[in-house]
């Protein structure tokens, strides 16, 4: 079945094209059906219409209908009036749908590579006027072109970006063609359940539009969606669907795909009777409307077919006629390339002639344009300068007044947070001091008295030993207290060590893992007492703050000094919090004024139900 694939792979380029490259003037234009009307209709109001933008639709209209007629050479031409009629009256859409109309001849005419410049061309011009219809039409008649010469990348990028458009825009034609084209792009891809359920989507549009044209088309491919997995009864049902709808239409040349697409699959199943019915009736129109490639594809069928029925005679008849087919063939493309040669050079010599009067209305323009400006210049520079030179010298002297009011109030923020902080230390100490050798000495001797006091009652001892333990846990709180305020060791330990008996402080296997890494250990504990000091508060203040309110089962803490930088590293797998509410909590603060005055940079990450991670980086 492959010469089917060869002829339907191109009919859904050409209704693209064909009904979304107009504005909605030519679509008024073309509700009349029959086609010869269309185009008798269309010249004469050619020949009566001034140089204007309907004229410009008129063109382009009668391209489409003499491109689909395959009066290729006239249809060029129409639309390269089009173009630069649209140029020179500066009409942007009919510039877009000329080049539209030009990428319409070359595809009928297999030029695919004229075909996918011109396409672009329109893409170009629909961007730059933010005609979104426009650019998804262009989207996909780039990927049909693409997909036609094998380029199944690229055509799968552009009609993925059509497709997306004409959903957003809810543009059921468009839309019905990109399913068409991506249904073809997956039969290629061998997808065959994809092609067929995108086909299905195009023909859904289709039918609710009442397009017949469209859905014979869409009927095609699903008989040929068929065929391709050898459901040869299904996708005969499909073939004679779009035989009817064809013949109602009229259009021979479709009639004739269907017919030699029918032909093909009688072929595959070895009903050579109806094959050459199918095929004999395809060819007497193919010859009659002079459609080369089915004349070709028909005449060699029949060949094939007699040549296996035994009918020798009429096998090399129809051989024969393929062969002379072939060469008046081959001539037509050589005749038509010189004409194509010929109607290029005429096209861009027009060009050329209304590009140099543009030019030369230009160069007088400027012309003027530069004598007005010589005469009042000198004096306009002259304002411009000295307004400059004020407003930089204004400008350089409030920068520098603004940049010393700068420096000053960071100086004095760090002072502010130096002695805050400092006299936060100090008050710990005079807190913890209190506490151990005040309260904790007054709570020890209390303790000491009641045990050494005799009660026989056995009430009493009970209600006694009650108050003895009340009073040692108030002694173990009191000591705890005053350590957290100001750890004895600290001052005498290394801050590794400091931090590996504070997390040992807090582990608990069964409840809360707190894991310690710290890499080059001889550089971090060579940092300042300043340095070590904030850092075990920090970690401290971290750690208190995750069991208050993180629920975490794990923390990891990593400290590493690379260079002069010390990096610290808080992560937990908590609840997390809205990182916007950062400046609510007071932990959090004191860990940040903390890090700004040992003049650092923190990061806190945080996000609901997937916890927290603090990062610390600070000059050493």
């Amino acid at each position: 079945m492959k010469k089917i694939y060869l002829f339907l792979f191109i009919s859904p380029l050409i209704f693209g094209s064909y009904l979304f490259s107009q504005i909605k003037k030519e679509d008024s234009i073309r509700s009349n059906n029959n086609k010869h009307s269309i185009i008798d209709s269309l010249s004469v109001l050619l020949k009566k219409n001034k140089e204007d933008s309907n004229k410009v639709i008129l063109l382009n209209t009668l391209s489409w209908e003499l491109a689909y007629g395959r009066d290729i050479e006239l249809a060029l031409d129409l639309a390269k009036q089009a173009l630069v009629l649209s140029d020179s009256i500066k009409y942007a859409k009919g510039k877009l749908a000329a080049y539209n109309a030009l990428a319409n001849v070359y595809s009928h005419n297999s030029n695919q590579s004229e075909a996918l410049k011109n396409y672009f061309n329109a893409l170009k011009i629909a961007e730059d006027i933010n005609h979104k219809p426009g650019i998804a039409n262009a989207y996909n008649n780039i990927g049909s072109v693409y997909l036609n010469t094998g380029n199944i990348k690229e055509a799968s990028s552009y009609l993925q970006q059509s497709l997306k458009i004409s959903k957003e825009l809810d543009y059921k034609k468009l839309l019905s063609t990109v399913y068409e084209n991506l249904g073809l792009l997956n039969r290629v891809q061998k997808n065959y359940t994809e092609a067929h359920e995108n086909h299905l989507l195009s023909l859904d549009i289709r039918e609710k539009l009442g397009d017949p044209r469209a859905i014979a088309w869409s009927y095609q491919n699903l008989g040929i969606d068929y065929a391709s997995q050898k459901n040869y009864p299904l996708a005969l049902n499909y073939f004679m669907k779009a035989l009817k709808l064809q013949e109602e239409l009229g259009d021979k040349y479709e009639l004739c795909l269907v017919l030699s697409n029918i032909s093909e699959l009688y072929f595959e199943q070895k009903k050579y009777k109806e094959a050459v019915e199918n095929s004999e009736r395809s060819l007497t129109i193919a010859y009659e409307v002079n459609f080369g490639q089915t004349i070709l594809q028909m005449e060699m069928l029949l060949s094939e077919i007699y040549e296996i029925t035994g009918n020798t005679k009429e096998a090399l008849k129809h051989y024969k006629k393929y062969t002379v087919a072939k060469d008046s063939i081959q001539n037509e493309e050589n005749t038509k390339k010189i004409v194509r040669a010929e109607m290029n050079y005429k096209f861009e010599k027009k060009m050329q002639e209304e590009r140099a009067f543009q030019e030369k209305q230009k160069e007088l323009a400027d012309k003027e344009l530069k004598y007005q400006k010589v005469i009042s210049w000198s004096g306009i520079t002259a304002s411009i300068l000295i307004i400059l030179i004020a407003i930089i010298l204004i400008y350089g002297y409030k920068r520098k007044i603004k940049t010393n009011s700068f420096i000053a109030l960071q100086e004095e923020e760090i002072a502010r947070q130096k002695a805050g902080i400092e006299g936060q230390e100090l008050e710990r100490e005079r807190i913890a001091k209190e506490l151990h050798d005040g309260l904790g000495g007054t709570l020890a001797g209390i303790k000491l008295k009641l045990e050494k006091i005799n009660i026989k009652k056995t009430e009493s001892v009970t209600e006694l030993g009650n108050i003895i333990d009340l009073v040692s846990d108030s002694c173990k709180e009191v000591r705890t207290i005053s350590h957290n305020l100001s750890p004895p060791s600290i001052s005498n330990l290394l801050l590794t060590d400091a931090l590996e008996l504070l997390t040992r402080k807090f582990h608990n296997p069964n409840f809360l893992n707190i894991q310690l890494e710290c890499f080059n250990k001889e550089g971090i504990n060579a940092v300042n007492s300043e340095i070590k000091n904030n850092i075990y508060r920090i970690v401290q203040e971290c750690i208190n703050n995750i069991i208050k309110h993180a629920e975490a089962k794990t923390i990891r803490i990593d400290i590493f000094k690379e260079e002069s930088y010390l990096f610290l590293s808080i992560e937990d797998d908590g609840k997390g919090f809205d990182a916007k509410q950062i400046k609510e909590g007071i932990g959090l603060k004191n860990i940040t004024s903390r890090v700004q005055f040992l003049k650092g940079d923190i990061t806190i990450d945080s996000k609901v139900k997937r916890g927290t991670a603090i990062n610390i980086k600070i000059s050493v």
